[in-house]
């Protein structure tokens, strides 16, 4: 989709705007935001979300105003992109952004981060942090039920204190 084709997609559209299992790009969700941007379009005018699943970070940052962090199924952390690129709460999204090359910053032969351990199963119920095996800063705590934490409209799933394991 190019920009103005983006735009008249949104201009001509009433109702709802049903993208699910479409082949949609990134590329293409860029473009819906350029023509936002260009006040072509507005998505929150004309009622529509979008609900973007990636692996992908690097993008979602570029595309997303609010993201929500999953593992093992649930979501462990979420708020405005820019609180959570900016202050990650959760030691897995800590990760996760640890492991994109930053343009500007990464060097050449840099290594990424990398979580270490594996998923586990989700065959039956998961207690605790499902990440806590895989968590350097896991405590027993970790395996009990954890509750949600909140600072304004960021809300994370850690029994850490974020502030002292960043």
């Amino acid at each position: 989709i190019l920009p103005d084709q983006a735009a008249e997609l949104l201009r001509v559209q009433s109702g709802r705007l049903d993208l699910t299992h479409s082949e949609i790009r990134p590329e293409d969700y860029l473009s819906l935001r350029r023509a936002e941007e260009r006040g072509s379009a507005r998505l929150v005018d004309l009622g529509i979300g979008l609900l973007f699943i990636t692996h992908d970070l690097g993008v979602v940052s570029r595309i997303a105003q609010r993201v929500a962090v999953m593992y093992a199924g649930e979501v462990i952390e979420s708020g405005t992109a820019g609180e959570l690129y900016a202050r990650p709460r959760h030691p897995y999204t800590r990760g996760l952004l640890a492991s994109i090359p930053v343009p500007g910053r990464t060097r050449h032969g840099e290594r990424l981060g990398v979580i270490p351990g594996t998923v586990p199963s989700l065959l039956g119920p998961l207690r605790g942090c499902a990440f806590r095996e895989r968590c350097a800063q896991a405590t027993p705590a970790c395996a009990s039920d954890v509750a949600a934490r909140s600072h304004g409209g960021h809300e994370w799933r850690c029994v850490l204190d974020a502030e002292n394991t960043a």
